[in-house]
Protein backbone atom coordinates (compact mmCIF):
# COMPACT_ATOMS: atom_id res chain seq x y z
CA UNK A 1 0.00 0.00 0.00
CA UNK A 2 3.24 2.36 0.31
CA UNK A 3 3.36 2.94 -3.51
CA UNK A 4 -0.32 3.78 -4.06
CA UNK A 5 -0.45 7.13 -3.96
CA UNK A 6 2.54 7.50 -6.68
CA UNK A 7 0.75 5.13 -9.07
CA UNK A 8 -2.43 6.82 -8.48
CA UNK A 9 -0.78 10.11 -9.17
CA UNK A 10 0.23 8.92 -12.23
CA UNK A 11 -3.26 7.60 -13.23
CA UNK A 12 -4.95 11.02 -12.19
CA UNK A 13 -2.35 12.88 -14.23
CA UNK A 14 -3.64 10.99 -17.24
CA UNK A 15 -7.24 11.38 -16.40
CA UNK A 16 -6.27 15.21 -15.96
CA UNK A 17 -4.74 15.33 -19.52
CA UNK A 18 -7.98 13.25 -20.70
CA UNK A 19 -9.95 16.07 -19.25
CA UNK A 20 -8.17 18.91 -22.19
CA UNK A 21 -10.38 16.86 -24.61
CA UNK A 22 -13.63 16.14 -22.66
CA UNK A 23 -13.93 18.99 -20.11
CA UNK A 24 -16.10 19.32 -17.42
CA UNK A 25 -19.05 20.62 -19.10
CA UNK A 26 -19.51 17.62 -21.43
CA UNK A 27 -22.23 15.30 -19.75
CA UNK A 28 -23.03 11.31 -20.05
CA UNK A 29 -25.74 10.99 -21.74
CA UNK A 30 -27.65 8.82 -18.90
CA UNK A 31 -29.95 5.83 -20.60
CA UNK A 32 -33.77 6.50 -20.03
CA UNK A 33 -35.71 5.08 -17.07
CA UNK A 34 -36.01 5.28 -13.36
CA UNK A 35 -32.82 5.84 -10.88
CA UNK A 36 -32.10 4.19 -7.78
CA UNK A 37 -29.42 5.92 -5.28
CA UNK A 38 -26.81 3.60 -3.59
CA UNK A 39 -24.02 5.14 -1.81
CA UNK A 40 -20.19 3.78 -2.60
CA UNK A 41 -17.83 2.90 -0.27
CA UNK A 42 -16.78 6.46 0.40
CA UNK A 43 -20.33 7.56 1.16
CA UNK A 44 -21.00 9.47 -2.28
CA UNK A 45 -24.34 8.90 -3.72
CA UNK A 46 -24.41 7.31 -6.97
CA UNK A 47 -27.28 7.10 -9.09
CA UNK A 48 -27.84 3.59 -10.72
CA UNK A 49 -30.29 3.85 -14.03
CA UNK A 50 -33.25 0.63 -14.72
CA UNK A 51 -32.58 -1.14 -16.30
CA UNK A 52 -28.71 -1.74 -15.31
CA UNK A 53 -26.16 -0.52 -18.17
CA UNK A 54 -23.81 -3.02 -16.95
CA UNK A 55 -20.02 -2.84 -15.27
CA UNK A 56 -17.04 -1.33 -16.05
CA UNK A 57 -14.18 -1.77 -14.25
CA UNK A 58 -10.63 -0.83 -13.50
CA UNK A 59 -8.27 -3.25 -12.03
CA UNK A 60 -8.49 -5.26 -9.10
CA UNK A 61 -11.83 -5.34 -9.31
CA UNK A 62 -13.26 -7.47 -11.62
CA UNK A 63 -13.25 -10.75 -9.71
CA UNK A 64 -14.31 -10.12 -6.99
CA UNK A 65 -17.36 -8.18 -8.24
CA UNK A 66 -17.88 -12.26 -10.25
CA UNK A 67 -17.60 -13.86 -7.01
CA UNK A 68 -20.62 -11.53 -6.74
CA UNK A 69 -22.61 -11.39 -9.81
CA UNK A 70 -21.79 -15.09 -10.93
CA UNK A 71 -22.34 -14.13 -14.71
CA UNK A 72 -20.52 -12.02 -17.07
CA UNK A 73 -23.30 -10.96 -19.07
CA UNK A 74 -23.66 -7.61 -16.90
CA UNK A 75 -19.89 -7.16 -17.70
CA UNK A 76 -19.15 -4.57 -20.32
CA UNK A 77 -15.58 -3.39 -20.21
CA UNK A 78 -12.85 -4.30 -18.15
CA UNK A 79 -9.24 -2.70 -17.37
CA UNK A 80 -6.68 -3.26 -19.72
CA UNK A 81 -4.65 -5.73 -17.07
CA UNK A 82 -7.71 -7.84 -16.61
CA UNK A 83 -7.98 -8.18 -20.15
CA UNK A 84 -4.72 -9.40 -20.81
CA UNK A 85 -4.58 -11.90 -17.84
CA UNK A 86 -8.09 -13.41 -19.07
CA UNK A 87 -6.73 -14.04 -22.95
CA UNK A 88 -3.88 -15.71 -21.05
CA UNK A 89 -3.92 -19.19 -22.23
CA UNK A 90 -2.99 -20.57 -18.64
CA UNK A 91 -6.50 -18.47 -17.61
CA UNK A 92 -8.68 -20.62 -15.33
CA UNK A 93 -10.88 -17.23 -14.89
CA UNK A 94 -11.77 -17.12 -18.62
CA UNK A 95 -12.51 -21.26 -18.34
CA UNK A 96 -14.87 -20.37 -15.72
CA UNK A 97 -16.77 -17.18 -17.32
CA UNK A 98 -16.31 -17.93 -21.12
CA UNK A 99 -18.51 -14.76 -21.88
CA UNK A 100 -14.94 -12.64 -20.58
CA UNK A 101 -13.64 -13.55 -23.94
CA UNK A 102 -16.20 -12.06 -26.10
CA UNK A 103 -16.07 -8.04 -24.26
CA UNK A 104 -15.43 -5.43 -26.82
CA UNK A 105 -11.53 -5.61 -27.00
CA UNK A 106 -10.98 -2.48 -28.46
CA UNK A 107 -12.71 -0.82 -25.48
CA UNK A 108 -10.71 -3.17 -22.87
CA UNK A 109 -7.22 -2.66 -24.26
CA UNK A 110 -7.63 0.90 -24.14
CA UNK A 111 -9.60 1.08 -20.71
CA UNK A 112 -7.20 2.19 -18.08
CA UNK A 113 -6.84 5.08 -15.54
CA UNK A 114 -5.28 7.05 -18.52
CA UNK A 115 -7.19 5.92 -20.91
CA UNK A 116 -9.91 6.40 -23.29
CA UNK A 117 -12.61 8.37 -22.05
CA UNK A 118 -14.36 8.66 -25.21
CA UNK A 119 -15.05 5.25 -25.22
CA UNK A 120 -16.32 4.95 -21.91
CA UNK A 121 -18.69 7.94 -22.87
CA UNK A 122 -19.93 6.51 -26.03
CA UNK A 123 -20.19 3.11 -23.73
CA UNK A 124 -22.67 4.60 -21.11
CA UNK A 125 -21.94 2.06 -18.29
CA UNK A 126 -24.65 1.76 -15.79
CA UNK A 127 -21.18 1.81 -13.19
CA UNK A 128 -17.71 2.10 -12.95
CA UNK A 129 -15.40 0.54 -10.24
CA UNK A 130 -12.65 2.56 -9.50
CA UNK A 131 -9.83 3.14 -6.86
CA UNK A 132 -9.44 6.74 -5.13
CA UNK A 133 -11.42 9.78 -4.76
CA UNK A 134 -9.25 11.43 -6.57
CA UNK A 135 -9.34 9.70 -9.69
CA UNK A 136 -13.37 9.18 -9.62
CA UNK A 137 -13.90 13.02 -9.01
CA UNK A 138 -12.94 13.90 -12.79
CA UNK A 139 -15.44 11.01 -14.05
CA UNK A 140 -18.01 12.09 -12.11
CA UNK A 141 -17.52 15.68 -13.34
CA UNK A 142 -18.17 13.89 -17.34
CA UNK A 143 -21.07 12.56 -15.47
CA UNK A 144 -20.31 8.87 -15.55
CA UNK A 145 -21.60 6.80 -12.69
CA UNK A 146 -18.22 5.86 -10.37
CA UNK A 147 -18.24 3.25 -7.15
CA UNK A 148 -14.67 4.43 -6.23
CA UNK A 149 -12.89 2.61 -3.69
CA UNK A 150 -10.88 4.44 -1.56
CA UNK A 151 -7.06 3.47 -0.47
CA UNK A 152 -6.49 2.64 3.22
CA UNK A 153 -3.03 3.50 4.64
CA UNK A 154 -2.41 1.22 7.09
CA UNK A 155 -3.99 -2.35 7.93
CA UNK A 156 -7.25 -3.37 6.02
CA UNK A 157 -9.68 -4.92 7.92
CA UNK A 158 -10.72 -8.61 6.95
CA UNK A 159 -14.40 -7.06 7.04
CA UNK A 160 -13.70 -5.02 4.10
CA UNK A 161 -13.73 -7.95 1.31
CA UNK A 162 -17.54 -8.44 2.85
CA UNK A 163 -18.42 -4.66 2.80
CA UNK A 164 -16.71 -4.92 -1.14
CA UNK A 165 -18.95 -8.06 -1.65
CA UNK A 166 -22.04 -5.90 0.00
CA UNK A 167 -21.06 -3.02 -2.67
CA UNK A 168 -21.69 -5.28 -5.93
CA UNK A 169 -24.48 -6.42 -4.56
CA UNK A 170 -26.50 -3.17 -3.74
CA UNK A 171 -25.15 -2.11 -7.28
CA UNK A 172 -27.09 -5.35 -9.36
CA UNK A 173 -29.73 -5.37 -6.96
CA UNK A 174 -29.54 -8.65 -5.48
CA UNK A 175 -29.20 -9.81 -2.21
CA UNK A 176 -27.74 -13.11 -0.28
CA UNK A 177 -24.40 -13.56 -2.19
CA UNK A 178 -22.10 -11.26 0.13
CA UNK A 179 -23.47 -13.12 3.24
CA UNK A 180 -22.90 -16.81 2.00
CA UNK A 181 -19.52 -15.93 0.82
CA UNK A 182 -18.06 -14.33 3.97
CA UNK A 183 -19.93 -17.32 6.03
CA UNK A 184 -17.84 -19.11 3.81
CA UNK A 185 -14.47 -17.39 4.93
CA UNK A 186 -14.90 -17.23 8.26
CA UNK A 187 -15.90 -21.07 8.11
CA UNK A 188 -12.27 -21.46 6.89
CA UNK A 189 -10.49 -19.50 9.08
CA UNK A 190 -12.65 -21.37 12.27
CA UNK A 191 -11.19 -24.61 10.85
CA UNK A 192 -7.67 -23.48 10.36
CA UNK A 193 -7.53 -22.73 13.84
CA UNK A 194 -9.20 -25.81 15.02
CA UNK A 195 -6.76 -27.62 13.05
CA UNK A 196 -3.40 -25.73 13.93
CA UNK A 197 -4.95 -26.16 18.24
CA UNK A 198 -2.18 -23.91 20.06
CA UNK A 199 0.91 -22.90 18.22
CA UNK A 200 3.39 -22.46 20.44
CA UNK A 201 6.34 -21.81 17.78
CA UNK A 202 6.12 -19.15 14.85
CA UNK A 203 8.62 -19.17 12.25
CA UNK A 204 9.38 -16.07 11.10
CA UNK A 205 8.08 -15.70 7.28
CA UNK A 206 9.74 -13.07 4.94
CA UNK A 207 6.99 -13.15 2.22
CA UNK A 208 8.23 -11.28 -1.14
CA UNK A 209 5.61 -9.34 -2.90
CA UNK A 210 7.97 -7.71 -5.61
CA UNK A 211 11.75 -7.58 -6.36
CA UNK A 212 13.09 -4.08 -6.98
CA UNK A 213 15.07 -2.94 -9.82
CA UNK A 214 18.33 -2.49 -6.84
CA UNK A 215 17.86 -5.67 -6.17
CA UNK A 216 15.96 -4.84 -2.92
CA UNK A 217 12.54 -6.93 -1.71
CA UNK A 218 9.05 -5.34 -0.86
CA UNK A 219 8.62 -7.52 1.96
CA UNK A 220 5.13 -7.68 4.26
CA UNK A 221 5.30 -6.90 7.70
CA UNK A 222 3.18 -7.71 10.90
CA UNK A 223 0.98 -4.44 10.73
CA UNK A 224 -0.81 -5.04 7.97
CA UNK A 225 -3.67 -7.28 6.85
CA UNK A 226 -0.99 -10.18 5.11
CA UNK A 227 1.07 -10.10 7.91
CA UNK A 228 -2.63 -11.24 9.77
CA UNK A 229 -2.52 -13.81 7.59
CA UNK A 230 1.05 -15.17 8.52
CA UNK A 231 -0.17 -15.10 12.11
CA UNK A 232 -3.71 -16.77 11.27
CA UNK A 233 -1.33 -19.48 9.51
CA UNK A 234 0.50 -20.17 12.21
CA UNK A 235 3.74 -17.89 11.53
CA UNK A 236 4.74 -14.58 12.24
CA UNK A 237 5.73 -11.75 9.74
CA UNK A 238 9.49 -10.03 10.11
CA UNK A 239 10.02 -7.17 12.81
CA UNK A 240 8.40 -4.14 11.21
CA UNK A 241 5.20 -2.67 11.14
CA UNK A 242 4.04 -2.39 7.52
CA UNK A 243 5.59 -3.37 3.89
CA UNK A 244 9.67 -2.60 3.94
CA UNK A 245 11.73 -2.73 1.44
CA UNK A 246 14.99 -5.04 2.55
CA UNK A 247 18.56 -5.16 0.44
CA UNK A 248 20.03 -8.76 0.40
CA UNK A 249 22.43 -7.75 3.19
CA UNK A 250 18.82 -6.90 5.37
CA UNK A 251 17.63 -9.99 4.16
CA UNK A 252 20.61 -11.72 5.66
CA UNK A 253 20.27 -9.91 8.61
CA UNK A 254 16.84 -10.68 9.26
CA UNK A 255 17.53 -14.53 8.68
CA UNK A 256 13.74 -15.29 7.80
CA UNK A 257 12.89 -18.93 8.72
CA UNK A 258 10.78 -19.43 5.67
CA UNK A 259 10.63 -17.15 2.12
CA UNK A 260 7.24 -16.70 0.34
CA UNK A 261 7.64 -15.33 -3.22
CA UNK A 262 4.68 -13.95 -5.46
CA UNK A 263 4.53 -14.24 -8.72
CA UNK A 264 5.55 -10.38 -9.06
CA UNK A 265 8.89 -10.75 -7.89
CA UNK A 266 9.31 -13.02 -10.83
CA UNK A 267 11.90 -14.97 -9.06
CA UNK A 268 11.76 -19.03 -7.92
CA UNK A 269 12.95 -21.17 -4.56
CA UNK A 270 16.01 -22.36 -7.23
CA UNK A 271 17.10 -18.48 -7.36
CA UNK A 272 17.29 -18.55 -3.73
CA UNK A 273 19.03 -21.77 -3.95
CA UNK A 274 21.64 -21.26 -6.52
CA UNK A 275 22.99 -17.45 -5.00
CA UNK A 276 25.72 -18.22 -2.83
CA UNK A 277 24.79 -14.49 -1.12
CA UNK A 278 22.08 -16.41 0.96
CA UNK A 279 23.62 -19.81 1.13
CA UNK A 280 23.87 -19.23 4.79
CA UNK A 281 20.03 -18.53 5.19
CA UNK A 282 17.72 -20.05 7.34
CA UNK A 283 15.65 -20.59 4.54
CA UNK A 284 17.79 -21.75 2.19
CA UNK A 285 19.46 -24.09 4.29
CA UNK A 286 16.50 -26.18 4.90
CA UNK A 287 15.06 -25.76 1.93
CA UNK A 288 11.86 -23.63 2.60
CA UNK A 289 11.33 -20.42 -0.07
CA UNK A 290 8.43 -21.04 -1.98
CA UNK A 291 6.53 -19.92 -4.93
CA UNK A 292 2.96 -18.84 -3.75
CA UNK A 293 0.22 -20.05 -5.39
CA UNK A 294 -1.68 -18.09 -7.72
CA UNK A 295 -5.12 -19.23 -7.52
CA UNK A 296 -8.08 -18.53 -10.00
CA UNK A 297 -8.73 -14.85 -9.35
CA UNK A 298 -5.53 -13.36 -9.60
CA UNK A 299 -2.77 -14.07 -11.65
CA UNK A 300 -0.06 -12.07 -9.20
CA UNK A 301 -1.29 -12.97 -5.53
CA UNK A 302 -3.52 -16.15 -4.26
CA UNK A 303 -4.35 -14.61 -0.85
CA UNK A 304 -5.99 -11.28 -1.34
CA UNK A 305 -9.76 -12.23 -2.39
CA UNK A 306 -12.62 -13.30 0.39
CA UNK A 307 -12.62 -16.74 -1.50
CA UNK A 308 -8.87 -17.55 -1.51
CA UNK A 309 -7.47 -16.25 1.79
CA UNK A 310 -8.40 -18.70 3.87
CA UNK A 311 -6.82 -21.45 1.22
CA UNK A 312 -3.79 -19.25 0.79
CA UNK A 313 -3.34 -19.89 4.98
CA UNK A 314 -4.50 -23.16 5.04
CA UNK A 315 -1.46 -23.76 2.43
CA UNK A 316 0.97 -22.20 4.55
CA UNK A 317 -0.03 -23.78 7.60
CA UNK A 318 0.60 -27.51 6.01
CA UNK A 319 4.37 -25.95 4.86
CA UNK A 320 5.39 -24.92 8.26
CA UNK A 321 2.88 -26.93 10.07
CA UNK A 322 2.56 -30.56 8.68
CA UNK A 323 2.73 -32.54 12.32
CA UNK A 324 -0.71 -31.44 13.40
CA UNK A 325 -1.97 -30.07 10.16
CA UNK A 326 -3.85 -32.67 7.80
CA UNK A 327 -3.23 -33.14 4.20
CA UNK A 328 -6.53 -31.65 2.51
CA UNK A 329 -5.23 -28.70 0.31
CA UNK A 330 -6.14 -30.65 -2.60
CA UNK A 331 -9.55 -31.60 -1.54
CA UNK A 332 -10.91 -28.27 -0.11
CA UNK A 333 -9.56 -26.38 -3.14
CA UNK A 334 -11.57 -28.58 -5.19
CA UNK A 335 -14.70 -28.45 -3.37
CA UNK A 336 -14.06 -24.41 -3.08
CA UNK A 337 -13.92 -24.23 -6.69
CA UNK A 338 -16.93 -26.41 -7.38
CA UNK A 339 -18.97 -24.81 -4.48
CA UNK A 340 -18.26 -21.06 -5.33
CA UNK A 341 -17.67 -21.38 -9.33
CA UNK A 342 -19.48 -23.98 -10.57
CA UNK A 343 -16.54 -25.28 -12.00
CA UNK A 344 -14.51 -28.92 -11.66
CA UNK A 345 -10.80 -28.41 -11.87
CA UNK A 346 -8.58 -30.77 -12.92
CA UNK A 347 -5.44 -32.44 -11.73
CA UNK A 348 -3.25 -30.07 -14.09
CA UNK A 349 -4.73 -26.93 -13.30
CA UNK A 350 -4.50 -27.81 -9.92
CA UNK A 351 -0.78 -28.49 -10.13
CA UNK A 352 -0.53 -25.37 -11.91
CA UNK A 353 -2.59 -23.08 -9.40
CA UNK A 354 -0.17 -24.89 -6.34
CA UNK A 355 3.10 -24.29 -8.59
CA UNK A 356 4.50 -27.56 -8.19
CA UNK A 357 7.17 -27.70 -10.56
CA UNK A 358 8.46 -24.25 -9.35
CA UNK A 359 8.33 -25.76 -5.75
CA UNK A 360 9.51 -29.23 -6.26
CA UNK A 361 12.61 -29.04 -4.67
CA UNK A 362 11.58 -27.40 -1.51
CA UNK A 363 10.39 -29.09 1.55
CA UNK A 364 7.77 -30.65 2.19
CA UNK A 365 6.22 -30.05 -1.21
CA UNK A 366 5.37 -33.58 -2.22
CA UNK A 367 2.56 -33.24 0.39
CA UNK A 368 0.52 -31.14 -2.45
CA UNK A 369 1.22 -33.94 -5.10
CA UNK A 370 -1.87 -35.84 -6.23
Amino acid sequence: MAQAPAVFCVCFGGVCLMLGLFPPGLSHVAPNGPFRTVLDPSGKPVAIASPYGGSAFFAPFLQEYLLVSQETGSVVAMSASDFRYINHEDSLLAKIYPGLLHLNESISRRFSPAGNLEAMLQLRPGAIFAYSLSYAEPLRRLGLPVISFPIIRGKIPQSDYYRHALQYERVLGITGRADELWKRFQAGFARLKAELGDVTVRPRVMLALTKQPDNSFQVVGGGELLGDFLYLAGGRALDNAGRAFLNPEQVMMQNPDVILLLSLTELSPADFYSDPRFASLSAVRSRRVYKVPTGILDSQTFPNNIVESPLFCEWLAELIHPEVMPRDLRPVIRSTYAAVFGYTISNPELDRILSLNANAASMGYRRFEQ
